[in-house]
């Protein structure tokens, strides 16, 4: 592996890390808060960040192209940092904000 790909590496473990604890977090609440009133059953963190790992599997990627250049991976890891935290953090205060109002 390229000397510069280390760098990339270590930034992207955390970022995965987060997206597992912060993504079954919303998930789980969106769930519960939408899902169980419907019939279904509650789920827990668990559960949730199982969906969200299912999920990723099917649908894949969000659509960044796989340009390996140097220039370019600091837009792969704010992308990734976007993707991780502030779209399921406006997720989850767009379900709170319907929830509250339900």
């Amino acid at each position: 592996m390229k000397k510069h790909h280390w760098g990339y590496v270590l930034a992207i473990v955390p970022l995965w890390a987060i997206g597992v604890f912060w993504g079954g977090f919303v998930e789980a609440k969106l769930w519960n808060w939408f899902m169980a009133p419907l019939g279904t059953a509650h789920i827990n963190f668990w559960q949730a960040s199982g969906l969200s790992a299912l999920f990723g599997v099917f649908l894949g990627s969000r659509g960044m192209d796989r340009d390996d250049s140097q220039e370019n991976a600091g837009k792969r890891l704010w992308h990734s940092f976007v993707c991780v935290t502030l779209i399921p953090a406006l997720g989850l205060l767009g379900g709170w904000i319907a929830h509250v109002n339900m």
